[in-house]
């Protein structure tokens, strides 16, 4: 019974790592953005990284959409 208990714990577990790994992915391009605008980061860097976001926003407009509003909150923030 405990043997059970592991395994379908340790599918969750694995499941929530992912999918928070996934969000922080996301999540991080628009310090990213940020960084390399203000010349902290190089843009091929940062174009290479993230370009499988930018390929799922152009095939998905509404996720295109969704990303150009939260890339558009990291423009005015903390100005030079």
């Amino acid at each position: 019974m405990d043997e059970e208990r592991k395994t379908s714990h340790g599918g969750a577990v694995i499941f929530a790592t992912v999918a928070a790994s996934l969000v922080c992915y996301v999540l991080s391009m628009g310090p990213a953005i940020w960084l390399m605008d203000h010349d902290y980061l190089p843009m091929y860097l940062v174009m290479y990284v993230y370009m499988p976001i930018d390929m799922l926003a152009t095939a998905f407009t509404p996720l295109g959409r969704a990303l150009s509003w939260y890339l558009s909150l990291w423009q005015g923030v903390m100005q030079p």
